[in-house]
């Protein structure tokens, strides 16, 4: 009998494989993803804004998802990971740039409690097929204030073997209107992140996540740090979520027992 996780699990699978037909199927131009010049303008700041590697630390000793953070002068945290995630560049976009699916849904619970009025993460204006606005509020490690974020995505496909996605804060001054949190004395957080998808062999893909981050307020560096490293999770977590290891290492051996 298939249980609930099952289900859902299947459920958001459909989901993914709809969005790649979509946009990445061989009988669908990439048309539609082409990028506008305001669109090109924009990603070019945010890789000029990720662009430093200066006064690096590792975070942690994860040797499969080393965690290396840059303090900038003014304030920002720049933090990067890599790691191998067993699916392709096509599921883990759609695995992350959707957020209406049961993971990402369960994810955000996870993290923040099951009250969607003060912890809402939600899509509040399509611009396009590859480009949205997005509101979330999260919860910070006491005694923080809760952060809210405003934030522009965008993804494309610079090559058969790439995918690139980029989320960065806007201004909050849309022409459109949305409900944001019910909770007060929130303090508007900052960051810029990109999400880069490089095909590998087996049925696998290479993901960098790089990011900026400025929670705004008087926060200690260890705590900015935790902070970072709680988003850096990510990739870590997309590992989890598509986990395979036995399958690719059966795939390695009969490869060897070829040659």
């Amino acid at each position: 009998m298939e249980t609930l996780n099952e289900s859902h699990r299947a459920a958001d699978e459909a989901v993914r494989a709809a969005f790649i037909s979509s946009f990445f199927s061989a009988t669908t131009p990439l048309k539609s993803l082409a990028l506008s010049p305001y669109e090109k303008s924009k990603i070019t700041q945010v890789e000029q804004t990720l662009n430093s590697t200066k006064n690096e630390e590792e975070l942690d000793d994860n040797l499969f998802f080393p965690k290396l953070v840059s303090h900038a002068e003014d304030g920002n945290i720049i933090g990067s990971v890599t790691g191998i995630v067993q699916t392709n560049p096509e599921n883990l976009l759609a695995y992350t740039y959707l957020t209406t699916t049961h993971q990402a849904h369960d994810a955000h619970i996870a993290s923040n409690g099951q009250d969607s009025s003060k912890y809402p993460s939600k899509t509040i204006h399509v611009v396009n097929d590859h480009h949205n606005i997005h509101y979330t509020c999260r919860k910070l490690p006491p005694p923080l204030k809760p952060r809210d974020w405003l934030t522009r995505q965008i993804f494309h496909k610079p090559n058969e073997n790439t995918i690139k996605y980029y989320s960065f804060s806007i201004e909050d001054n849309s022409p459109f209107s949305f409900t944001k949190t019910t909770l007060e004395n929130i303090v508007r957080g900052e960051l810029s992140c990109i999400h880069e998808y490089e095909r590998l062999p087996h049925n696998q893909t290479s993901f960098t996540l790089r990011l900026r981050v400025d929670i705004k307020g008087s926060v200690p560096k260890k705590i900015a740090n935790m902070g970072t490293s709680g988003a850096l999770d990510q990739v870590y977590r997309a590992y989890k979520y598509f986990q395979r290891d036995e399958e690719i290492d059966e795939l390695k051996v009969s490869f060897v027992d070829m040659k």
